[in-house]
């Protein structure tokens, strides 16, 4: 049997998915010198189209940039939706480019690269997260979505492992993206 009628086969799906968790447990709990960090990373819709298809953040601000490095992770939460899309892994350090890139109409000049890591098939609603996660004191808080009225926040490794362990439950009960 080739490895084109493995493909369609439900077994390898699953083996890929497997793989895949793996993959991403090793990456997300490897250290490199210096501590990792990791950024929740905040969106639009279609601006997080254009970042997944890129694969590239940008900021208006510099200094906010200028502190993510290669090997940091990053979660990007859908604003409108209020949903966990993605997880992925800095793979390029900051940068300044002015093309257009966001159908915003927006340039965002300060830009870092990433590599997609998960990618779930269905987002993860972020609300049931809120009072699980640092970022809001381990408390289930009404006023939630105002912390969010930014671009990017840093996560606590906690918050991190909260939103690593629901990303990658919902990419395991879908398909493989």
């Amino acid at each position: 049997m080739g490895e084109l009628n493995l493909l369609g086969e439900a077994d390898f799906s699953r083996a890929q998915r497997d793989l895949r968790s793996a993959v991403v447990e090793a990456i997300a709990s490897y250290r490199v010198t210096g501590e990792r960090r990791c950024w929740l990373l905040i969106t639009s819709g279609e601006n997080y189209i254009r970042n997944m298809e890129g694969r590239i953040w940008g900021d208006e601000r510099k200094a906010r940039i200028a502190q993510v490095q290669p090997g940091d992770l990053v979660y990007f939460y859908i604003t409108k939706l209020m949903q966990l899309g993605a997880m992925g892994i800095v793979t390029r350090g900051p940068y300044e480019d002015h093309a257009p890139h966001w159908r915003d109409g927006k340039i965002y000049p300060y830009r870092f690269g990433f590599t997609v890591m998960i990618r779930p098939p269905i987002q993860v609603p972020f609300r049931p997260l809120v009072p699980m996660l640092d970022l809001y004191g381990r408390a289930d808080t009404p006023n939630w979505g105002q912390s969010l009225q930014t671009s990017m926040l840093p996560l606590t490794p906690h918050d991190c492992e909260v939103l690593r362990t629901a990303i990658n439950q919902a990419d395991s009960e879908g398909a493989v993206a």
